[in-house]
């Protein structure tokens, strides 16, 4: 009531009300009211509450505000949105299980941190997803002899703990791979000390644009397969 500009159909029309009695140099005062038994008016809108309720019939007299729609498709868009999303089993998922329509905050990253940040996001890296264009089994920890994913080492193999405490991430996936800078550094302190870092600067990702054919993603594969071996 405070807010003259308000968009609300309901409090525009209670202040042009207010106005027109104001006119006809009529006082409005407002109570506080803390119950609502007992008193006549509100016993009959509880009534009438009461028969809208358990009636089939719809009052299509009764206006909704635009805001009030838009509000509802969008409720409904993203509750289809997040039953969908929550079939979806990526790594994205397990970072974002729930859906958003805010928009990402910017980083202050160079082009290279956002890629290997982004990267991490996705599961999609170097380390761990090189195995789909060599057509080869997917990459086991050395150490631990099960299968190496971005999960595995930010979070369980014990031969990056020390790097791990050292840089001060903790927690679940969702946690490290969050959009706040402080949380971002020291993950990137981790690449650096622990060496992952390095393996994707002087390694450099071989970026191929396949075409939808299937000579030219072969020759891709070969080119790949080539600089692996030439980089082991």
């Amino acid at each position: 009531m405070k807010n003259i500009f308000s968009k609300e159909p309901l409090v525009q029309n209670i202040l042009a009300l207010l106005k027109w009695l104001k006119q006809l140099n009529k006082d409005i005062t407002f109570i506080f009211t803390p119950s609502h038994v007992g008193i006549l008016g509100n016993e009959k809108a509880d009534t009438a509450a009461r028969l809208a309720a358990n009636s089939n019939m719809i009052d299509s007299g009764i206006s909704v505000s635009e805001k009030d729609i838009i509000t509802e498709i969008n409720n409904i868009y993203i509750e289809k949105w997040q039953n969908k999303w929550n079939h979806n089993d990526t790594a994205y998922k397990r970072i974002h299980p729930i859906v958003s329509t805010h928009k990402p905050s910017t980083l202050n990253l160079s082009r290279k941190d956002q890629t290997i940040y982004t990267r991490l996001k996705t599961g999609h890296t170097r380390l761990t997803s090189m195995h789909l264009l060599r057509g080869e089994r997917p990459p086991r920890c050395e150490r631990c002899r099960t299968t190496l994913t971005i999960e595995h080492i930010l979070i369980q193999c014990p031969t990056y703990r020390p790097h791990r405490i050292a840089a001060g991430i903790e927690g679940n996936l969702e946690n490290i791979l969050c959009n706040n800078m402080l949380t971002i550094n020291k993950l990137l302190a981790f690449l650096r000390a622990s060496g992952i870092y390095r393996c994707y600067v002087e390694n450099m990702e071989v970026h191929v644009n396949f075409r939808y054919n299937r000579k030219c993603q072969t020759d891709a594969i070969i080119l790949v397969r080539k600089i692996m071996s030439e980089n082991p």
